[in-house]
């Protein structure tokens, strides 16, 4: 069969398509399954998929999206590979920059209750002095936790009217062993005082 076919579906007829109309609109779901194609051998309406025409040009536009979509896939595969490593990458550099600060952390060694004591006092000259600063921290764990955001949480002294520790996320696994009652350091960045809680974001285990 060549040239326009005559389509109907039903008992509605379509008026003539090509058989790579028809084709492609039947692929893309355009028209319904049991579509009729008026076949001049059998003087009958019969169904496109017994018409050869239509049947190559299914296959033909079958196997181009195919290929089209493996393009996509294999187009886009890359840069998602890409993105993936450069954010591990960009985490792992944050994190390294992170600890190197810490690192730096022992010459403004405090202990917990030292620090308490300051905002207890005072909170606006201890944010002067304290804020922001990285601090080297001695304290007996009271609690761990998680906060709402799924970061480990270390608390020194009173649950609600402490020190909370909020644990840079690559150094949670030396969390692991701890249990309240143990003695440690603990070094990070000095948040302020909220609702009681002195925070200390950002912190790693030192000793």
């Amino acid at each position: 069969m060549v040239g326009d076919m005559r389509v109907k579906v039903g008992e509605t007829e379509l008026g003539d398509l090509p058989a790579a109309t028809l084709a492609d609109r039947i692929l893309r779901g355009k028209l319904p399954p049991h579509v009729q194609v008026w076949s001049d051998d059998s003087r009958d309406w019969v169904s496109p998929y017994g018409i050869a025409d239509v049947v190559a040009q299914l296959e033909t536009k079958g196997r181009q999206r195919a290929k089209r979509r493996r393009a996509a896939w294999l187009a886009a595969a890359p840069v998602s590979v890409l993105v993936f490593v450069l954010a591990g990458l960009g985490y792992a550099k944050l994190s390294d920059i992170t600890g190197r600060k810490l690192a730096g952390c022992s010459s403004n060694l405090v202990t917990g209750d030292e620090l308490l004591r300051a905002y207890d006092g005072n909170p606006l000259s201890s944010d002067l002095k304290y804020k922001d600063q990285c601090l080297s921290v001695d304290g007996t764990i009271t609690d761990i936790t998680t906060s709402d955001f799924g970061r480990v949480v270390v608390k020194f002294g009173a649950p609600d009217a402490g020190l909370a520790f909020e644990i840079e996320e690559l150094a949670r696994s030396s969390i692991i062993a701890k249990n309240k009652g143990d003695k440690l350091t603990l070094s990070g960045f000095c948040a302020g005082k909220k609702n009681g809680t002195v925070y200390i974001r950002d912190a790693r285990v030192m000793r």
